[in-house]
């Protein structure tokens, strides 16, 4: 075996990722390689001009690697990148964001919008003030707090994942309750954040796991995931540098967490009075309102020993 090392500039390696995502996306649930061999394969192909094919050995094979399947599948791959307004037109040199690379220069960013198939969008950080959730469906988010969140926190928030936003699911952190969306987490940027599906899937139906999301006096907004051991991690959103007046919109919904309503019972013995996810989400609101007033109770012992009134 032999390594082949390409250099190149950060986008075009996003984009050449993504692209070959795109080919091995083709093959049928039988082929026996690893995503990363796939991917291996699919990049020899490519460059050698020969066809990229499934390796199941099965007659009834379902790939869909045909030069139409694949080119539609490509078509479909698009690059994000989050930048100031005043970056664009030149009046600042605050780096930008590039969606699963990291920060870039200004003058990257000006290198990439120069490109004839790079499009400009812009968000406007107002319209947040006015709603959050779409019309008429409460639980989905807007086109600018989806974009707005996925660029605020730049990867997946569960601690050590470094899966790109743009590619993760947004999660409501206090689960939406849809019988009752008064009851629940609301569709707010201080309740949604991304997780890659693993991670989504990790939380919402593994036992013991609970996030939470906090937004400070400051404006800052930390997420938390505790284990089922009981230990906290705490981060910042990644790019609070970018963002830094997204934490200061102000919420518009009613307080939401800190109870949890009492469970009714029969006569003749304990009776369900409501689902397991229901139940499963009010412990889960329960617990995180628990653990907020343990860390505001330490923050204000601190704050007093340090001689500074806990205000």
């Amino acid at each position: 075996m032999s390594e082949l090392i390409i250099t190149a500039a950060a986008e075009d390696v996003r984009i050449a990722k993504e692209v070959l995502d795109a080919v091995i996306a083709g093959v049928c649930p039988k082929d026996p390689r690893t995503k990363q061999v796939r991917r291996s394969d699919a990049a020899m192909a490519r460059l050698n001009g020969t066809a990229f094919t499934c390796q199941c050995g099965e007659d009834d094979c379902t790939a869909e690697l045909s030069a139409e399947q694949v080119q539609a599948r490509c078509a479909r791959v698009v690059l994000h990148v989050v930048v100031r307004e005043e970056t664009l037109d030149g009046t600042s040199e605050t780096p930008a964001q590039l969606d699963g690379f990291g920060p870039i220069s200004a003058q990257h960013v000006h290198e990439i919008a120069a490109r004839s198939d790079a499009v400009a969008r812009k968000v406007d950080l107002g319209d947040l003030l006015d709603h959050q959730a779409q019309p008429g469906n409460n639980y989905r988010p807007t086109a600018t707090l989806d974009v707005v969140l996925r660029g605020l926190f730049g990867t997946c928030t569960w601690p050590g994942c470094s899966e790109p936003a743009f590619a993760a699911d947004l999660d409501h952190v206090c689960e939406y309750d849809h019988d009752d969306p008064a009851a629940g987490g609301p569709t707010c940027l201080c309740n949604i954040n991304p997780k890659c599906r693993f991670h989504h899937g990790l939380k919402t139906s593994a036992e013991g796991w609970l996030d939470d999301q906090i937004v400070d006096a400051n404006g800052v907004i930390w997420t938390e995931v505790t284990t089922p051991e009981g230990f906290t991690v705490r981060q910042q959103a990644l790019n609070t540098w970018l963002l830094p007046e997204v934490g200061l919109i102000p919420c518009s919904h009613p307080t939401f967490g800190g109870t949890r309503p009492d469970s009714g019972h029969v006569e003749d013995g304990p009776q369900r009075t409501k689902s397991r996810t229901k139940a499963k989400h009010d412990y889960r609101i329960a617990r995180r309102a628990a653990n907020r007033r343990i860390r505001e109770e330490a923050e204000a012992r601190e704050l007093a020993e340090d001689g500074v009134p806990p205000f």
